[in-house]
């Protein structure tokens, strides 16, 4: 029988997969990959959940998907779990991760979005962060739903 916990998401460094409120499950693995979503102990003394971005024999990188930069490196002990299901806050969709095989390329997708976004901005400078915001809402919902058939 699996350990598993469950959290509520505080933050928005993993944005425009989880939101302040939505609801995970966590359920501790033998085995973690680049491209899984894990939760674990930081060296600050509180718990992140960001995803898995390298993996160097017991040395592990994580990052948010809406952070620029890595978090310092931590090892396989630290990690309490990898996220396994997401409830959304505002909608009470439920999300299988486990079930996303592509997880990586979605995050990929998305950052490149984004980029295009900041880059449109800095010339055009029409854009609020709320149209921001909104679009990577459509992007999340273009990658994540649309292409892995999850309902709205």
């Amino acid at each position: 029988m699996a350990a598993f916990i469950t959290a509520i998401v505080s933050g928005g460094s993993m944005y425009p997969l989880l939101h302040n409120g939505d609801q995970l499950l966590v359920v501790k693995d033998d085995t973690y990959a680049v491209g899984d979503v894990v939760m674990c102990r930081a060296a600050e003394g509180f718990v992140r959940t960001h995803r898995i971005v390298r993996i160097k024999k017991n040395n592990i990188w994580t990052k948010g998907d809406n952070v620029p930069h890595c978090d310092e490196v931590i090892q396989v002990e630290q990690i309490v779990g990898k996220v396994r299901l997401v409830i959304k806050a505002k909608t009470n969709q439920l999300i299988d991760l486990s079930r996303l095989k592509n997880q990586w390329r979605v995050v990929l997708y998305a950052r490149f979005e984004l980029w295009l976004i900041r880059l449109s901005n800095f010339f055009s400078k029409r854009e609020t962060k709320h149209d921001v915001k909104q679009r990577l809402q459509s992007i999340y919902y273009k990658y994540v739903v649309n292409e892995f058939n999850y309902e709205k």
